[in-house]
């Protein structure tokens, strides 16, 4: 509601656009008549630095791919799509994935294959919280299985990050759970 521009990007305090960021996000908007684009991420953390996601190619996201592996702080989009599309609060990590899920619905998003932000993963990050991870994975497969079967393609690396969070979690009976919803 506060956002008065075309556009919404965003960002987080710890991590950082590169300065040509959101140059380049409106060009590629405008030039492919796109409602949303987002870009790759340079991730920093356990003294490595990789370019994610390495799935997607320039171009569209067609319908049935997963829109998953990308943050919001790569997000540029209409301001409109934004202010009828909110974040839902119930999620404390996976707002982005699951906005992005809704999004992709009725909007076309276009991938820019170029890191324009740095990531940076701190030894407090609320996104290497297993327990939390799980918990909203497991909330978007709940109430999202029909759009997530519908969407097949990539479905493997939404497992493969699910089951990542999972394995790492102490309770056998909670991670036996998890792993069901899965398979």
């Amino acid at each position: 509601d506060i956002a008065k521009g075309k556009y919404i990007a965003f960002n987080d305090s710890d991590d950082v656009w590169h300065l040509n960021k959101l140059e380049k996000e409106i060009t590629k908007l405008k030039e492919n008549n796109a409602d949303v684009v987002f870009c790759k991420q340079f991730t920093f953390g356990n003294l490595r630095k990789i370019i994610i996601p390495k799935h997607f190619k320039e171009g569209f996201l067609e319908k049935r791919m997963l829109p998953i592996g990308f943050l919001l702080q790569g997000v540029l989009g209409k301001a409109e799509i934004f202010k009828h599309n909110l974040f839902n609060t119930e999620l404390p990590i996976s707002q982005d994935f699951e906005i992005m899920l809704r999004i992709h619905q009725n909007y076309s998003i276009y991938c820019i294959d170029e890191p324009l932000f740095d990531y940076y993963i701190q030894k407090d990050s609320i996104s290497i919280d297993n327990e939390k991870m799980a918990k909203d994975l497991e909330y978007i497969l709940i109430r999202n299985k029909n759009l997530i079967k519908k969407h097949s393609l990539y479905l493997e690396i939404l497992a493969t990050q699910f089951l990542a969070h999972v394995s790492k979690i102490a309770d056998k009976q909670r991670k036996k759970e998890l792993v069901n919803l899965i398979f």
